[in-house]
């Protein structure tokens, strides 16, 4: 895979990955968000729905390679409202951008756990392509890959009751999603 930084968009069988986000004030589970903190941000596919969905691309911050896999913090890439939010997971396993907004963005970067965490490369993601590929930026978005975390899981996607279908890392039984990257800008 691409052993430089690039921002590009992330797409599965399932299409391209999505972001919950409720960023705009106008319903009672809008106005609650801001106590809550726990619907915006997370990484879905839905199919057929895009409201509070938004497509997103993903900032790849080249770590190093490892064997077959290359190693990859990995950010949100553009909109306000995420913008150099990273890519984590909570306790139950999903994929979620943290530190989001300004004040996450500020608060997430100070906390001196994530300060140790980043210096350490703790937050970080691993591409494992399952073909060769010729090092020809142009064939790039022709690669399928598995997403793992840290831990070596890899990303799968799971529905909920709103037939969103949720992406999570762990060791839940859940469908494993391939990926490849669409519309790739290389720094």
């Amino acid at each position: 895979m691409i052993r430089s930084n690039f921002t590009a968009e992330l797409h599965s069988q399932h299409g391209q990955v999505l972001v919950t986000s409720y960023g705009t004030l106008g319903t009672k589970s809008e106005v609650l968000l801001p106590l809550t903190g726990f619907t915006n941000g997370w990484l879905c596919h839905h199919p057929g729905k895009r409201n509070n969905l938004i497509p997103m691309k993903f900032h790849f911050e080249y770590i190093r390679s490892e064997e077959n896999r290359v190693i990859y913090q990995i950010t949100a890439g553009e909109t306000l409202e995420f913008k150099w939010a990273r890519l984590d997971k909570d306790n139950a396993d999903r994929l979620g951008l943290y530190g989001t907004g300004l004040i996450g963005r500020i608060t997430d970067n100070l906390s001196p756990v994530n300060v140790v965490k980043n210096t350490l490369d703790l937050h970080y993601w691993k591409v494992q392509p399952l073909e060769e590929w010729d090092g020809d930026i142009n064939s790039a978005d022709k690669i399928d890959f598995y997403l793992r975390d840290k831990y070596g899981y890899r990303v799968a996607v799971a529905n909920d009751r709103a037939n969103t279908k949720n992406l999570y890392a762990g060791s839940a039984d859940g469908e494993i999603l391939r990926f490849r990257l669409r519309n790739i800008e290389v720094e």
